[in-house]
């Protein structure tokens, strides 16, 4: 495994918790029961972890927000730090290697965190950028973690918002505003039943202490569906 695992905070009580109730779900499931996890650490595992990439590269949301997220990151130098949660499959992670960044992959699912740890290219698992290992893989929460203020240049989140309810969203969008220093790249579905508005991180980016600014609006492949570029005013 490449790095270290990083972030992990756990309360003794809460994992206990988890994993009497995931083998409470497995035992519904060998039962023959169909369970809809609300745990999404309890959706991405086994087969369902193992076939989530190949079974959405190519169709027309994934490579659009492949091509968005990958320019609005280009514009950024080699040694960017970048903390890529929920870091999935590791997508993004040939792209980010083939830039020089230094990544910080975060997801709440070690066994996504394994497939995207096998991403990374022979010739980087060992390299260092400014003292540290350019890329750093750990388990942990997008609504709370133990990374520092300020600790990575851009938090890039794709992916999660519809797993998230808007309360937790804003906890996460809130949480990225403390950790990242220049930019906060997210996706977003703005209509349905999963529908979280512009106008909510709008408000929490204008009242942070540390103010930000939605720079860039871009639409998806599907008119409701968008990646957000947040950038901090300072």
């Amino acid at each position: 495994m490449v790095g270290k695992m990083l972030y992990l905070r756990t309360d003794a009580g809460a994992e206990a918790a988890k994993q009497a109730a995931m083998q409470q779900q497995q035992a519904l499931i060998e039962a023959g029961a169909q369970v809809v996890p609300a745990d999404p650490a309890q959706k991405y595992h086994g087969a369902v972890a193992a076939g989530y990439e190949a079974r959405r590269v190519g169709k027309p949301k994934w490579e659009a927000e492949q091509q968005i997220i990958e320019t609005v990151l280009a514009q950024l130098p080699a040694g960017t730090v970048i903390l890529d949660a929920p870091v999935g499959t590791g997508r993004f992670i040939p792209y980010y290697a083939s830039k020089g960044f230094a990544v910080r992959g975060m997801d709440i699912s070690e066994e996504m965190i394994v497939q995207a740890v096998e991403k990374v290219p022979a010739e980087l698992k060992t390299a260092i950028i400014d003292g540290e290992q350019q890329f750093m893989f750990g388990i942990g929460d997008v609504r709370k973690s133990s990374i520092g203020d300020g600790a990575v240049d851009v938090a890039v989140n794709c992916r999660i918002t519809r797993w998230l309810s808007l309360d937790d969203c804003r906890l996460m969008f809130k949480e990225m505003m403390r950790i990242a220093r220049k930019m906060i790249i997210m996706t977003v579905r703005t209509g349905g039943g999963n529908a979280r508005p512009v106008h909510e991180f709008n408000t929490l980016a204008a009242a942070s202490a540390r103010p930000w600014t939605l720079a860039e609006d871009h639409r998806c492949s599907e008119d409701d569906y968008r990646v957000l570029v947040f950038r901090d005013m300072a």
